[in-house]
């Protein structure tokens, strides 16, 4: 804030760290460009790859170029699938412990879990429940605690199943080793063929439906040790080779992302309103990645009711007394994913007082001003300075109503208008104060001839203390 030339030089090697860190992984990359919605055509896996990284992103349409986004590794998948709010589920290798992990962030945690070793899991995103299957077993999967329910047996003809997948109505196929694609009952785990998939399976393979245009991919590890990406029918089970792996590498967990939850946020105008005066609140800050908010609500008394719900981002609001209110939304999308936000109002808020600049002293070529912030209301202040040479501060707090506070600047030769403005903890602001600043030329020589003679006068030196006209003749 203070020394532009520290701060320009800390931004430039901090971009230069940034830019080697990203060239480590450049063979198979490291930008955490991640998608968006399964409409983007990408799909998260996890395989043995050459760099060591347990998460990929690749293309739909180009399975030979993987980027990793996650390196950290929580554990082995066996499986995966990704729920309505973006988050990958998958299984520990052997134990059946279940994991979630965010792709957008990275973060991971075990939800817990184990028992029987699962090979794959789906997510129905009508019912919104986690299946899980063995070779000859389906299994629901509560995402609370990670524990497992058996459903039932597959029954005969299926030849251990590898893996599952729910398509965007939420129908539930599996795929075995006999090469085959079923149906399969969600109630009872019976399964009933669809088709051949005309590949010759091996282990060591997930798959995933496609949500908006109901295609399975399958991630297919074959007899030849081959690791391919098909796209399949589901009504008839026929397979079409899309392209091989990078690095022939045995996928063990492959999901294609089709939703990601909202983020809610809002704002209001006028930032302090008086009693009986409208506001106008206005969620459109909120965000979705994949555009489909459909649904805002807003409790204006916080009192865990909703009390107005609307498909529009704006409405407007009326509190008749003086006081703090805090404020709720929640913007849910067309998959019933839900985010909140709450802020606080403050109805009949007075701004600062205009703050009053003071000369304080100078060390070295620095020069050191005070103010002393007053809120009316006894609010919490925030300040920031304009030194009218192209610097101009952030909001610095926060302080307490009446707290003297000490700021300094390196100033050159010149005329400047020193600017400084006062903010609440709820956005009043103040007016600017200014104070004429003067940094005459020779001021060192000017100084210690000026000290000199008035130290010989010390009622002289007295008498422009008290009148303030230190700052106005450039000494300290």
């Amino acid at each position: 804030m203070h020394n532009n030339k520290i701060i320009k030089k800390s931004i430039v090697i901090g971009i230069f760290l940034i830019l080697l860190t990203a060239s480590v992984y450049s063979t198979v990359g490291n930008n955490n460009e991640k998608g968006k919605s399964s409409a983007e055509n990408i799909a998260y896996i996890q395989g043995s790859f050459t760099v060591d990284c347990w998460l990929y992103q690749i293309g739909l349409n180009n399975p030979g170029d993987a980027t990793c986004i996650c390196p950290d590794y929580p554990g082995s998948g066996s499986g995966g699938t990704l729920t309505n709010d973006g988050m990958i589920i998958t299984s520990e290798y052997g134990t059946g412990a279940i994991y979630e992990i965010n792709p957008l962030t990275c973060d991971w945690k075990i939800i817990g879990g184990g028992g029987v070793g699962l090979n794959g899991l789906a997510f129905d995103p009508i019912d919104e429940e986690i299946f899980a299957c063995t070779n000859d077993d389906l299994y629901k999967i509560y995402r609370q605690n990670g524990s497992q329910e058996y459903i039932g047996r597959f029954g005969s003809g299926v030849a251990n199943m590898i893996s599952i997948a729910c398509d965007a109505v939420g129908d539930l196929y599996g795929w075995d080793l006999g090469d085959n694609l079923w149906t399969i009952d969600k109630n009872s785990g019976s399964a009933s063929l669809v088709g051949p998939l005309g590949i010759d399976l091996n282990y060591a393979q997930d798959g995933d439906f496609h949500k908006d245009n109901d295609i399975l991919y399958l991630a297919a590890f074959t007899s030849d040790e081959e690791s391919l990406l098909y796209e399949c029918d589901e009504d008839s089970g026929s397979c079409t080779l899309v392209g091989q792996f990078q690095d022939n590498t045995q996928v063990t967990l492959f999901t294609i992302p089709w939703n990601y939850p909202p983020t809610a946020d809002f704002n209001w105008i006028p930032m302090n309103p008086d009693p009986g005066e409208t506001i106008q609140f206005d969620a459109s800050i909120s965000t979705d990645p994949d555009d489909n908010i459909i649904l805002y609500e807003w409790d204006w008394d916080n009192d865990g009711v909703f009390d107005e719900s609307q498909i529009h981002p704006t409405t407007t609001h009326v509190y008749e007394e003086e006081g703090l209110y805090n404020i709720t939304l929640q913007v849910q999308d067309q998959y019933n994913v839900k985010d909140t936000k709450s802020h606080i109002i403050k109805v009949g808020n007075r701004p600062p007082e205009k703050p009053i600049i003071e000369y304080y002293k100078r060390i070295a070529d620095y020069y050191w001003y005070n103010l002393t912030p007053i809120d009316l209301d006894g609010d919490s202040v925030f300040v920031r300075w304009d030194w009218d040479d192209g610097d101009i501060t952030e909001w610095n707090g926060p302080f307490a109503s009446g707290e003297q506070i000490s700021e300094y600047h390196e100033y050159k030769r010149g005329r400047y208008t020193l600017k400084a403005q006062v903010k609440d903890e709820f956005g009043a602001e103040s007016e600017w104060g200014e104070l004429e600043v003067n940094i005459p030329r020779n001021h060192m020589q000017q100084n210690l001839l000026l000290l000199h003679i008035l130290e010989r006068f010390p009622l002289i030196k007295q008498i422009i203390g008290l009148l303030g006209w230190y700052n106005w003749l450039g000494i300290n």
